[in-house]
């Protein structure tokens, strides 16, 4: 595995590999690697000739401080599983080789910008299309891969693609989760065991919810999970949603045939978790 942590460097790799006729897959990451993380690699290994993964935490993404600077970095782990998936291109590098001086820019985000994580964390998708958008520019990959457990970010990220640098395609993957249902999340490592023990009870109460909503109203299967939530020692409720998978619109009645998914944030201590399932 090559590791590059300038952007020229990584640029002038690419466009060598280009010009071979290789396609060039991107794995856009904050590091601390886990299962999730090495599915995408796997999976970006058997669409693409050549698999970039990049380990850069973005500051601009960050509408917490205290969340950024607590965020955990384990380099050396995440360079031995990547070697070990067989990854060819790992680039990890600083604030300036992302940014430079360039000035964060504002992107038309429609409603995606104000719903769900964009009302809870105001300022995140905005960091999130800056720091896409010039990895994208940087590696220039022919496609790029994404978990979906960060669904709504998915969605901002097929938005400005398809604005911006249409000609890439944006590949979402569903949600790997561990032994015990939780989502796969780099914030998982900053849970206690009670923490943890309260947090892997959410996912069944996501299916329950499934179940709920067949001729119930949808407002009082929101109040029958938060009291939920809200029950279980060490967490706190934060939202749930559900919204058009197609488009994240907010929907407030269920009928078949549409495509709906079941979002929620809660929080866990003091670490914030996110999880969304398909109705």
């Amino acid at each position: 595995m090559k590791l590059f942590q300038s952007s020229g460097q990584i640029h002038a790799e690419i466009n060598f590999l280009r010009s071979q006729g290789k396609k060039v897959g991107l794995v856009p990451t904050m590091g601390a690697l886990h299962k999730g993380h090495i599915s995408l690699i796997k999976q970006a290994k058997a669409a693409c000739d050549m698999v970039v993964c990049s380990i850069f935490v973005n500051p601009l993404q960050f509408n917490n401080p205290e969340d950024f600077n607590k965020y955990p970095s384990t380099i050396a782990n995440d360079t031995r599983l990547l070697e070990e998936t067989d990854c060819d291109i790992l680039f990890n590098p600083n604030y300036e080789q992302v940014y430079g001086q360039s000035t964060p820019r504002e992107y038309d985000l429609g409603q995606l910008n104000h719903i769900m994580e964009g009302e809870y964390r105001p300022g995140h998708f905005q960091g999130v299309a800056n720091v896409v958008l010039r990895l994208f520019e940087i590696v220039q990959p022919d496609a790029a891969f994404f978990g979906l457990k960060d669904y709504q970010q998915y969605m901002v990220i097929k938005k400005i693609t398809a604005t911006h640098l249409p000609h890439i395609q944006i590949v979402g993957m569903d949600t790997i989760r561990d032994e015990n249902g939780l989502a796969m999340s780099s914030r998982n490592m900053r849970l206690s065991a009670d923490e943890y023990a309260s947090a892997i009870k959410v996912p069944a109460l996501l299916k329950q919810v499934r179940k709920k909503l067949e001729g119930k109203d949808v407002d009082k299967v929101k109040v029958w999970f938060q009291e939920s939530i809200n029950k279980i020692p060490h967490l706190r409720y934060e939202y749930l949603e559900l919204a058009d998978a197609d488009t994240l619109e907010p929907v407030s009645t269920i009928s078949k045939g549409k495509n709906i998914r079941v979002f929620t944030a809660f929080y866990a201590g003091e670490v914030r978790l996110i999880d969304n399932m398909p109705v």
